[in-house]
């Protein structure tokens, strides 16, 4: 079977898609939140989701990808590559811009960012947008990227 990519319009079958999108943003409230505001789309490969990202736009020009996960399985970043492209291709015809965010402990995301195009633009050190309740809720830098479609 040949991979393929779709978009997820119902809100009853994005509800499937939260606990991988959660791998890459644990606060379920924040993704929730993105899903509504954005276009959810999950990539699919034999019959199997292996990636899903949410695209939010910011302005008539600019969107973000504000999350991309991908199963944890083989073809990770082949995966990320093939679902960016995409969204690189669709949105072209209407933005000219791409942003997207990532913490700076991601260093194969983030490299993989920069291969894809983005160019990091700034940095939010110390960022936690809620105030941490747990040890492993520690304050890190938020790395922002651009990319002109």
């Amino acid at each position: 079977m040949a991979a393929c990519i779709r978009v997820v319009n119902s809100r009853e079958e994005q509800e499937l898609y939260i606990p991988l999108l959660a791998s890459v943003e644990p606060h379920r409230q924040f993704v929730e939140d993105y899903v509504c505001r954005g276009k959810l789309y999950v990539l699919e490969d034999g019959g199997r989701t292996v990636s899903a990202s949410v695209v939010v736009p910011l302005s008539s020009q600019s969107v973000e990808l504000s999350l991309l996960a991908t199963d944890s399985s083989e073809n990770i970043q082949s995966y990320e590559r093939t679902m960016v492209k995409f969204l690189f291709a669709l949105y072209r015809t209407t933005h000219q811009r791409m942003f997207a965010r990532m913490g700076a402990d991601r260093n194969a995301s983030v490299e993989n960012l920069e291969q894809l195009g983005f160019r990091q633009v700034g940095s939010l050190p110390d960022y936690f947008p809620i105030a941490p309740q747990a040890a492993s809720n520690r304050c890190g830098t938020l790395l922002l990227f651009q990319r002109y479609l």
